[in-house]
């Protein structure tokens, strides 16, 4: 999980060695909103992401919250996980909970990010493995794809490719000045791409808290 100290919250990484060979690495960020600035790191990080919504509390803000950065970094939601299936409110494993907390994913969804497709919905436990593979008897109710496969065929379908080719980061406020008649001047890292002056560059996480694009041109360049 989430290392938290104190008011602030760090996304943690892990490697998985699966049976194929291939390391998976996973980031695990902090979901609360008051977190913004972490969730936007440890997405803007990742290649792909799996988004988690505990079985017994549903859709929360930071649901929303994720998904609307995820779309506005083009980073793809690859799946839904419906945790904690072992302790939902009517019966451990409880279908009838599933398909709540899944309606109420599909309509947020719809209501944030209503030009992309929804992904898979899928219940899962981590206390025993369900949901992760067709092995599962707790949840043998459930006929859609694996959490596992939706990975793999994720990976193999090269979806980090849709990742947009641009990113340049700026830390923190401490980072922006105004010298007197030079503008506003950047000072960051650029992560990926190419970056040249009449480009426009996309704020992150401002537009994603005031719902809009909020775009700045660049004017020169200073090595």
């Amino acid at each position: 999980g989430s290392i938290e100290s104190g008011t602030t919250s760090f996304p943690v990484r892990g490697n998985v060695h699966l049976q194929d060979n291939r390391m998976l690495t996973i980031v695990d960020t902090p979901g609360f909103s008051r977190y913004l600035k972490h969730i936007v790191y440890g997405i803007y990080l990742s290649d792909l992401v799996v988004l988690a919504v505990e079985a017994s509390s549903g859709v929360q803000d930071g649901t929303a919250t994720v998904m609307r950065t995820c779309s506005a970094l083009d980073v793809p939601i690859i799946a839904i996980f419906v945790t904690k299936m072992d302790d939902t409110h009517d019966h451990p494993y409880s279908e009838e909970d599933y398909l709540k907390v899944s309606d109420d994913v599909m309509a947020r969804w719809e209501k944030e990010v209503p030009k992309l497709d929804c992904p898979p919905i899928i219940p899962v436990s981590a206390l025993c493995g369900e949901g992760f593979d067709e092995s599962g008897r707790h949840l043998a109710w459930y006929k859609g794809i694996s959490g596992l496969k939706v990975i793999r065929d994720a990976q193999a379908s090269k979806a980090s490719d849709a990742i947009a080719p641009l990113r340049f980061v700026v830390e923190g406020g401490g980072q922006i000045f105004s010298p007197p008649g030079a503008g506003t001047c950047l000072v960051g890292c650029l992560e990926t791409g190419k970056l040249h002056p009449k480009d426009e560059l996309v704020l992150e996480p401002a537009s994603t808290i005031e719902r809009k694009t909020i775009a700045v041109k660049v004017r020169s360049i200073q090595y």
